[in-house]
């Protein structure tokens, strides 16, 4: 019999990957938000890996050449991977708007609700 050793980053990684399911990727563009149903959509490839869902639109490339090549090359990284996303892109959007709601002031919403009543 024999016994396999892997190294703690190894083990954590085949752990990560046993426990995540296939989720399909986004239906929406990242930078733009334009529906795929009225562009094409090219997907990051990390979505092999679990890590990434986000696509981006044809239009979002700027030239068909940019395009045709990150629809040819199967390694292609989306902006958010590169962590390079424009400034209209849902992810800072996203940390735009988080920025402007107000801070919860602790707490749960049981014991807030019930911090005046004797139980």
């Amino acid at each position: 019999r024999r016994l396999w050793i892997q190294t703690p980053r190894a083990a954590a990684a085949a752990a990560a990957a046993a426990s995540v399911s296939f989720l399909p990727p986004a239906n929406f563009c990242h930078t733009c938000y334009r529906p795929g149903k009225q562009v094409r959509l090219v997907v990051c490839s990390n979505i092999a890996r679990s890590w990434c869902r986000k696509v981006m639109c044809e239009k979002c490339f700027g030239s068909e050449e940019a395009l045709r090549a990150a629809w040819e090359d199967p390694e292609w990284v989306c902006t958010h991977c590169k962590k390079s996303c424009p400034p209209k892109a849902q992810c800072k959007t996203y940390a735009r708007i988080n920025k402007k709601r107000p801070k919860k002031n602790g707490g749960s919403k049981r014991e807030v609700m019930g911090a005046g009543k004797q139980l």
